[in-house]
C-alpha cells in the first residue's frame, strides 16, 4: 500500500505536468499562427541581412500587420527608377519594432516581393534607442538597396554614409556585394538648420527624371519641393514630409522643353527659407518624352482701369483700379518670367477690346533674371522705361508688384532696373 501511494502521487504530478504541457504549448503555436502571417518571416529575414544579426519573432521588441490590397506591385513604396505592373496586388505591412527602430515592410501575399519601406527611430531619451547603428560597423549592399534606404535602415544619413565612405562619387550608384562603413553613435544625426539638398544625376537630356535626397531639416515636418532654373523661380512641385530623422527622397524632372546647356536646380522649402541642390545641365540628347503636369499654361498680367475708383479692381493711385486678367502662355514651369515677358511685349497702349490700359506699351524691357530667395522675389529687368506722366508710377510699380506676388512661393518682391531699384527710379522720374 505504501509503494501504491507513492505511485499515485508520482503519477497524478507527471499527469498533471503533461496536461500543463499539452495546454500550454497549443495556447502558444495559436498565437502565434492567429497574429503573425507567415509572410512576417520573409520580413524578418530580409532584416536579418540588413542587420547582420538573427532576427527573429522572439528576438524582435514587438510587431503589429495588416493584410491590403495595393494598387500595383511596388506594395504602396516605389522605389526610385524603378518601374511596377499597374496590377492589384495582395500583401502585408509589417511594422517591426527591433533594437529601438521601427520597420516598416511590405511583403507579397506569395512573398515574391519584399520591401524595406522606411523606418523611424526611437525619440532621444527613449531607454529603447540604440547608442550604435542596428546595422553594425558595415552593411553588404543587396540588390534593390539604394543608399537613402541603407540610411533609414541603418540609423543614420545620406551625408554620413557619403562622408564614411569617400568611394562613393554619386550617391545614387551602389553595387550589390559592396560594402559600406556605417557611421555610429548620435553624432550622425543632422542638427536642425544644416540643411542640405542633393539631386543625382547631375546632367541629363531634357525630361531626365532626378532623385532628390534632403537631410537635416525638422523630423516629420511638411516641406514643399520646387525646381526652377538657375538663380530664377522655381515652381513647387510637390508638397511631402520628412522623416522621423528630418530626412527626404523623392523624384523629380526636369522639364522637357528646356535647351541644351540650361542650368536647374531643385529646391526644398521649409517656412519660406529654401535649401537648393547642386545645378543640374542640360545636355544634348533625346528629350525623354512625359506629360509634365507641373507647366503652367495660364497666368494673371496686370492692367489698369482708368480712374476707375476701385470699381473693377484693388484701388491705386490717382483713382485707378488694378485689374487681373488672365492669359494663355506656353507651357512653363517659370510662369512669372512669361507673365512679365508677355507683358513687355504688348506694345498696343490699350489692352483689346477691353479698354484698360497698359503703362508699358512705349517701353522697352527685358527679363535678365528672378531669383526667389525665403519668399522674396528679387527682379532683374533690363531696358527703356518710358513713362506718360507721374501717374505711371504707381501703375508701373502696382502691376509689377502684383504680378509676382499673384504666385504661392512668393510674398514680397524687390525689382531693379538696369541695376537701379525701381522705387529709386520712379521717385526721380
Amino acid at each position: 500500500m505504501q509503494i501504491l501511494r507513492k505511485f499515485s502521487k508520482g503519477f497524478f504530478r507527471l499527469l498533471l505536468l503533461s496536461l500543463m504541457l499539452v495546454l500550454t504549448v497549443p495556447a502558444l503555436a495559436q498565437e502565434t499562427d492567429l497574429s503573425a502571417p507567415d509572410q512576417i518571416q520573409y520580413a524578418l529575414d530580409d532584416l536579418s541581412t540588413r542587420t547582420g544579426q538573427t532576427v527573429t519573432l522572439t528576438t524582435i521588441t514587438s510587431y503589429t500587420w495588416q493584410e491590403r490590397q495595393y494598387s500595383d506591385s511596388s506594395l504602396g513604396c516605389p522605389q526610385p527608377g524603378e518601374m511596377y505592373a499597374q496590377v492589384i496586388t495582395p500583401g502585408y505591412q509589417f511594422d517591426v519594432t527591433y533594437s529601438g527602430v521601427t520597420y516598416d515592410y511590405r511583403v507579397s501575399e506569395d512573398g515574391s516581393t519584399v520591401i524595406m519601406c522606411g523606418s523611424e527611430t526611437a525619440q532621444p531619451g527613449d531607454p529603447t534607442a540604440p547608442d550604435e547603428s542596428p546595422c553594425g560597423s558595415s552593411y553588404t549592399v543587396l540588390g534593390g538597396d539604394y543608399l537613402y534606404s541603407i540610411a533609414v535602415a541603418c540609423n543614420t544619413t545620406v551625408d554620413a554614409l557619403m562622408e564614411a565612405n569617400p568611394e562613393i562619387e554619386n550617391r545614387s550608384v551602389i553595387y550589390p556585394g559592396q560594402i559600406l562603413q556605417i557611421p555610429q553613435g548620435e553624432d550622425d544625426t543632422p542638427a536642425t538648420g544644416e540643411q542640405s539638398v542633393s539631386i543625382s544625376p547631375l546632367s541629363g537630356p531634357a525630361g531626365t527624371q532626378v532623385e532628390i535626397t534632403a537631410s537635416g531639416f525638422p523630423a516629420n515636418t511638411q516641406v514643399e519641393i520646387g525646381v526652377g532654373p538657375y538663380e530664377s523661380e522655381y515652381s513647387v512641385i510637390e508638397t511631402t514630409t520628412t522623416d522621423a530623422n528630418g530626412n527626404l527622397v523623392a523624384d523629380g524632372r526636369i522639364p522637357s522643353d528646356v535647351d541644351a546647356g540650361d542650368e536647374w536646380v531643385f529646391v526644398v522649402v521649409l517656412d519660406n527659407e529654401e535649401t537648393i541642390s547642386e545645378v543640374f545641365e542640360v545636355t544634348t540628347g533625346t528629350p525623354t518624352e512625359e506629360p509634365d503636369s507641373n507647366l503652367f499654361e495660364r497666368t494673371n498680367i496686370y492692367l489698369i482701369a482708368l480712374e476707375d475708383a476701385g470699381a473693377t479692381g484693388e484701388e491705386i493711385g490717382c483713382g485707378d483700379s488694378l485689374v487681373p486678367v488672365e492669359v494663355a502662355i506656353e507651357p512653363t514651369i517659370a510662369p512669372l518670367t512669361a507673365a512679365l515677358t508677355y507683358l513687355f511685349e504688348n506694345n498696343e497702349q490699350y489692352y483689346g477690346q477691353s479698354g484698360l490700359y497698359n503703362p508699358f506699351y512705349n517701353s522697352d524691357l527685358s527679363v535678365d533674371g528672378i531669383d526667389i530667395i525665403g519668399g522674396n522675389a528679387q527682379i532683374e529687368l533690363s531696358g527703356e522705361l518710358s513713362l506718360a506722366g507721374a501717374c505711371d508710377n504707381p501703375r508701373i510699380e502696382s502691376i509689377l508688384q502684383q504680378t509676382a506676388l499673384q504666385y504661392s512661393t512668393i510674398d514680397s518682391v524687390d525689382i531693379t532696373i538696369n541695376g537701379e531699384p525701381l522705387d529709386q527710379l520712379l521717385s526721380g522720374a
